[in-house]
């Protein structure tokens, strides 16, 4: 985590960060008009990070894998363990993540067709102006290539380390584009080879954000906000920070849909960046740390701004999620009641 959010950028924004090494996503990881979550991890900070998805900065180091944290992981520069994106566990076989970290984005003919070749660059900073066209469907990415670490705050070592079975992204996600409906469906699950047990890592409770309400966000994003440092793996040790609910009109210009959070900046400036897209926001609740959304993408890739967040909790998205566990395993009895925070 850095002092900002813009690395989220390269996906519709700009990604937070998370996509595979392929495309510059924006989010947190890539994208066009907002800036993605960038999958493109921190560059000088520890010689096990990854280069996809934005990084905390101004953050401190976590107290613990909240809420089923997980590092997305593939090989890459002779990294075995590089860093692309976060996600959270939310069932024994289950990680949620979002979209555009796992998305192969649309061949050139398509994105030219769309909004040109720079639009689609941005895409990982703002989403584009229409619906996408005809041959612009995400598709995802292959999922041979990924490893999971979860529930530890090291990348490198403890907790849980999973295959993907399987990669399913929502019919409407298309790359940042909202739908007709106003939402934009930034979100990917991933099915585990096999389920991690839960005495050894407890799945995430999702819930509603709440205004006014504490909100923390992790991440094994870059803590340098300089982007000529985000080349080198991201850090060994996921980051925390804490952060306010903003008004959706501070996400504005980013392109925030229905069904989305936008998050401030904290007081020393701090905020998502490269390699934070997919990393949980937290609330708490009692003495547990329930998930309320998962980094998406910033106006910026400067790491200076607010961030947008996809709310978890969305009824639209929890009926998808648990249809596709279903789907993919016969044996899950998951309803949306049991992935809420009850009461």
């Amino acid at each position: 985590m850095r002092v900002a959010v813009a690395a989220l950028a390269a996906f519709v924004a700009t990604g937070l960060g998370g996509a595979p090494v392929a495309a510059a996503d924006g989010g947190i990881h890539g994208a066009a008009p907002a800036v993605a979550a960038s999958t493109t991890s921190p560059a000088a900070v520890d010689p096990g990070g990854d280069d996809v998805s934005p990084m905390i900065v101004g953050g401190e180091r976590a107290r613990e894998a909240y809420a089923g944290a997980g590092s997305i992981q593939l090989l890459k520069n002779g990294v075995k363990d590089w860093h692309t994106c976060n996600g959270a566990l939310i069932a024994p076989s289950f990680v949620l993540t979002v979209g555009h970290c796992l998305s192969v984005m649309p061949p050139a003919p398509q994105r030219a067709d769309k909004a040109g070749e720079l639009a689609w660059q941005a895409f990982k900073q703002a989403p584009p102006p229409q619906r996408a066209g005809v041959g612009t469907t995400a598709d995802p990415q292959d999922p041979s290539q990924y490893t999971l670490r979860i529930g530890s705050t090291n990348r490198h070592q403890g907790g849980a380390v999973r295959k993907v079975a399987s990669i399913s992204l929502p019919k409407y996600w298309e790359w940042g584009t909202p739908g007709e409906d106003g939402y934009v469906w930034d979100l990917a699950l991933i099915q585990l080879d096999h389920p991690v047990p839960g005495w050894l890592v407890k799945p995430a409770k999702l819930a509603y954000p709440k205004a006014g309400k504490q909100t923390r966000i992790i991440g094994w994003g870059v803590t340098d906000p300089d982007p000529s440092h985000w080349g080198a793996p991201a850090p060994r040790w996921l980051r925390q920070l804490d952060v306010p609910i903003s008004p959706k009109d501070d996400c504005a210009k980013a392109g925030i849909g229905r069904g989305e959070v936008c998050l401030g900046t904290a007081p020393n400036g701090g905020t998502a960046c490269a390699g934070d897209s997919g990393g949980g926001a937290l609330q708490r609740y009692g003495r547990d740390w329930v998930l309320i959304g998962l980094g998406s993408r910033s106006l910026t890739q400067a790491c200076v701004a607010s961030t947008i967040y996809t709310q978890v909790a969305e009824p639209r998205f929890l009926l998808w999620i648990v249809r596709t566990m279903h789907e993919r395993d016969a044996q899950t009895r998951v309803t949306q009641a049991d992935l809420m925070l009850a009461g």
